[in-house]
């Protein structure tokens, strides 16, 4: 047996060289710049950072607030605050105290997140008013808009004589910014 079939082609691209047709420009769309937008200083805009730490207030008690007070270059400005009312864990901690010191973001400036170190220096109140030092490092991370949280590992060395030293601490601050100074001078 025999089939026959009819077969026929067509030409479904074909280019026609006799007429000429202008070309569209070529459009090129370059990719948005994904960083985050740097804010300049100015009078109006001050950032300034307030923290709490959950940790010592769930496990011992104690709250704690940290002022923070940006510079461009880096480092920031730290007034430490904390109060433990808990008769059980405030021999550990002193029941105030009063720190000022410095942070020193490695890397973002802390605007992202930034590996830090801190260190502070000032007073603890358990018998009576005694020196005290801490030394943090820890990392800030991005939570929300205007929202951080800052893990870390403190070591604090107290110079009381009914404290165990040093103290060890793993940290986590949870971090707002504010828009205004809440202490004038810094």
């Amino acid at each position: 047996m025999i089939f026959c079939v009819p077969v026929s082609a067509q030409v479904l691209f074909e280019e026609d060289t006799s007429k000429k047709v202008d070309e569209a420009p070529v459009v090129q769309i370059n990719p948005v710049n994904q960083e985050s937008p740097v804010v300049h200083s100015s009078s109006n805009t001050v950032v300034r950072l307030l923290s709490t730490n959950l940790e010592s207030v769930i496990a011992r008690g104690d709250i704690q607030f940290l002022y923070e007070s940006p510079q461009n270059n880096g480092w920031s400005t730290m007034v430490f605050l904390h109060a433990n009312p808990q008769s059980e864990f405030n021999h550990q901690t002193g029941d105030l105290g009063a720190m000022i010191g410095g942070r020193s973001y490695l890397d973002n400036y802390g605007k992202q997140n930034s590996v830090f170190l801190q260190g502070l220096v000032g007073f603890n109140h358990n018998n009576k008013w005694d020196l005290m030092i801490s030394v943090e490092v820890g990392q800030r991370i991005v939570w929300k808009k205007n929202i951080f949280l800052d893990l870390s590992l403190a070591m604090n060395r107290s110079y009381a004589t009914s404290s165990s030293d040093p103290m060890a601490y793993l940290k986590a601050n949870l971090t707002f910014e504010l828009n205004r100074r809440l202490i004038p001078f810094l």
